[in-house]
């Protein structure tokens, strides 16, 4: 997608996982190995679920595949799992490759917008993540779990008064199209071999990588 596209708009919220990295992989193979004790039908059950849910934050998914596990979901059992799925993805989302553009995009701001950071991943270890990618002044502002995407977007309009036609969200999943619809502002969706289910949903633009 070239990035005139991107130019008319005064603010862009931006999902992360597969749209500013390419990341969603590294999240699948974490979910599958927190369970691969349990076996292989366990382990693809949890994997066509988190890809069909891609954008719903672990607290919610961890203690649903903890269930099918026969595990006891205690607060204490679901901080362990959830831990431990931190410790499996922070180094490698920090080292894997950007959605082909993004970074050139964020770092040079053609169009001196404001870009605003909207994910599932748990504050305290988006902000981590950042401060690691020597990226934390990219985003003017950054909300992580427990924010829903909607209520960052929601309370900066309300906040700002900014016309919603000003607004674009850009995500690869259906929470993140939900959010932007709810807003009532423009969505453009990057497209992943795993989303074919939000593909059909969404007829507006699409867009693989950033043509500079």
């Amino acid at each position: 997608m070239n990035i005139d596209k991107l130019a008319k708009y005064k603010v862009i919220f931006w999902d992360f996982d597969g749209t500013v990295k390419e990341s969603n992989p590294v999240k699948t193979d974490a979910f599958e190995k927190l369970f691969q004790e349990f076996g292989d039908v366990l382990t693809k059950k949890i994997k066509r679920h988190h890809l069909e849910n891609e954008g719903v934050s672990r607290y919610v998914k961890i203690p649903k595949y903890m269930q099918w596990a026969g595990i006891v979901t205690t607060e204490k059992k679901i901080s362990y799992y959830c831990d431990i799925f931190s410790e499996l993805v922070i180094n490698k989302v920090v080292d894997c490759a950007w959605v082909n553009g993004v970074e050139e995009f964020l770092m040079d701001n053609p169009y001196n917008q404001k870009f605003i950071l909207i994910t599932a991943t748990p504050q305290e270890e988006i902000d981590g993540i950042l401060s690691d990618m020597n990226h934390s002044n990219v985003f003017n502002m950054v909300y992580g779990y427990p924010m829903s995407k909607y209520k960052a977007i929601s309370d900066y309009i309300n906040y700002t008064n900014i016309l919603c036609e000003d607004i674009l969200v850009i995500g690869d999943s259906y929470s993140d199209l939900l959010a932007a619809k709810k807003a009532n502002v423009d969505f453009y969706l990057r497209v992943t071999k795993d989303n074919k289910g939000v593909q059909m949903q969404h007829q507006g633009i699409r867009f693989r990588g950033l043509e500079l």
